[in-house]
Formats: C-alpha cells, sequence, structure tokens
C-alpha cells in the first residue's frame, strides 16, 4: 500500500491476479460512511437521487457498495465512490 503525502487520506492498492498482471486502484477513506448517514448520489446510473445508507459492503476488489434507501421507500444499489454524504 502506498500513501499520498498531499492527502494522506488516499491510499493506493497493488493487486496481481492469477496471471501475473499488476493492477492498481485507490481507495479513499470516507470517515462518515456508515449506516444511517443521509447521502446523495453525485455521478453513475443514480445520480441526483439521495436517501439513507443502509448496507455497506466491500467486495474481494475492494469496491465499497451501499444501499441507498430513498425517502419514498424504493431501495437502490450503488458505488460509495458515487455518494456524497450530508
Amino acid at each position: 500500500m502506498l500513501s499520498n503525502q498531499k492527502d494522506p487520506q488516499l491510499r493506493v492498492f497493488l493487486i496481481m491476479d492469477s496471471n501475473g498482471i499488476m493492477y492498481s486502484m485507490k481507495q479513499t477513506s470516507n470517515k462518515k460512511l456508515k449506516d444511517g448517514a443521509k447521502c446523495k448520489v453525485v455521478a453513475g446510473t443514480h445520480a441526483g437521487k439521495s436517501g439513507t445508507v443502509q448496507d455497506i459492503k466491500t467486495s474481494k476488489t475492494g469496491a465499497v457498495t451501499i444501499t441507498v434507501l430513498q425517502g419514498n421507500g424504493e431501495r437502490f444499489k450503488t458505488l460509495a465512490k458515487n455518494v456524497e454524504i450530508k
């Protein structure tokens, strides 16, 4: 894991697959991301929607996904990187 001196919360992970190909992945730490937090989706398929964070999961590759509950009771899943916490 490498860190960035200008932004100490920015982390870069190097991952090697079974074929020996190296991938880099950036991840920012969002300390406010927790169940019950109010959020607004700013990018992706659900951009413009808002609601409450319900379910936070991290995949094997490190992608963080969340379930958002809207005020009308509908739920959708999105990537945490596309969400802004209010």
